[in-house]
């Protein structure tokens, strides 16, 4: 395969890529740039292969990411930004859901009421889990 044979399937791939990810079905990407489905298959591998070892990247990056994000966050909630303490716990929570160590329980955080005299914690100031769809108010 010549340089501008591969040039010419990049661009492909490119234009195929945009396709599908602006929301058309893939019956119709394979029409319009006339591929049989061993081409359409072929050109998914190459824009976004699923292997061990992508899939291994892939996480790699996130949990880079996730630790940046978890340092921030972590830094505002020592600062006393109680909304950025639960922002880290969710994603410590999402690190170890990454790294295949979910089995444990989930964190829970309790915030303590100001000015309690026991330090005991009051129920109506309890964040919920992590997977508690409300949003906290």
């Amino acid at each position: 395969m010549s340089m501008s044979d591969a040039t010419a399937i990049e661009q492909r791939d490119e234009a195929v890529a945009e396709a599908i990810v602006s929301g058309r079905s893939l019956r119709s990407v394979r029409k319009e740039f006339r591929l049989t489905e061993a081409e359409i298959d072929a050109a998914l591998e190459r824009l976004w292969p699923i292997d061990t070892a992508s899939c291994l990247q892939m996480i790699k990056a996130d949990l880079g990411q996730i630790t940046r994000l978890t340092q921030v966050f972590f830094e505002k909630g020592l600062a006393g930004d109680t909304q950025s303490c639960l922002c880290a716990v969710r994603l410590w929570e999402r690190k170890h859901e990454l790294l295949g160590m979910n089995a444990a329980a989930k964190f829970e955080v309790e915030l303590l009421k100001a000015g309690s005299s026991n330090g005991a914690a009051v129920p109506s100031d309890a964040v919920p889990p992590a997977d508690d769809p409300e949003p906290i108010r």
